[in-house]
């Protein structure tokens, strides 16, 4: 089951930092259309996630077979997305049907992902902290860098265990940055050049993490163990 999901993440990975960059996707909806994302129907057959546009872009549970909305999931909305078209969206249930990851692009070079406990037959957004500060505890944003693409993603290793990878690319402002990512930095030689007008070379680094979290019931995740990724 790991294998196509994997390679479905890879897929989605191509598609946030490759180049050249895939179109933005467009969905002009009909009212009442709920169309199930990619991966949106749950293991159990009896919830699925779907995404309606019509008036305001939205995802939703959704109740099966009977295909009707449940709730809008929080934090996808026309204000953090940037395609409407419903195969842009991957879903990743767990095996028991009581979790699921959401993967989107929030940017051109972002793809973000949510991760949702289903509670009392509702969704409930968790806590999702990030990798990049577990793992070099730095901010998410600062003056001494400028993140230019930025992919999580997650697959699910049993009902409560998952592996999630984070990577970034970081444009450096400041000395010291590379020294601060330790193992999980490297320096990017596709994107360091020189500038032109008699500007300054732009240096880039990239971040990569790997790590094992488990599904806390009414308590978001917690990670088990984090270490350097691989520089894909």
């Amino acid at each position: 089951m790991r294998q196509p999901l994997l390679a479905i993440s890879a897929a989605l990975i191509l598609t946030c930092i490759g180049l050249p960059v895939r179109a933005t996707s467009v969905y002009d909806y009909k009212p009442k259309e709920y169309v199930i994302v990619d991966g949106g129907l749950a293991p159990n057959k009896r919830l699925s996630i779907a995404a309606n546009g019509y008036g305001s872009f939205h995802v939703y549970l959704m109740a099966e077979p009977a295909h009707k909305p449940v709730a809008a999931l929080a934090s996808i909305d026309n204000d953090a997305i940037l395609d409407t078209g419903a195969s842009a969206y991957h879903a990743v249930w767990s095996p028991d049907s009581r979790h699921v990851a959401v993967h989107f692009r929030s940017d051109r070079h972002v793809l973000t992902m949510l991760l949702y406990e289903i509670r009392g037959g509702r969704p409930h957004l968790t806590d999702t902290p990030s990798l990049f500060g577990a793992a070099t505890k730095l901010p998410d944003s600062s003056d001494d860098f400028d993140v230019r693409s930025d992919v999580t993603y997650l697959t699910w290793l049993s009902p409560t265990t998952f592996a999630l990878k984070e990577q970034r690319t970081l444009e450096i402002k400041a000395p010291g940055l590379p020294e601060r990512l330790g193992p999980y930095g490297k320096p990017d030689d596709d994107t360091a050049g020189g500038g032109g007008n008699n500007e300054p070379a732009r240096r880039f680094i990239k971040f990569s993490a790997e790590a094992t979290g488990q599904a806390v019931p009414g308590r978001g995740y917690r990670i088990l163990d984090i270490k350097p990724g691989a520089f894909e």
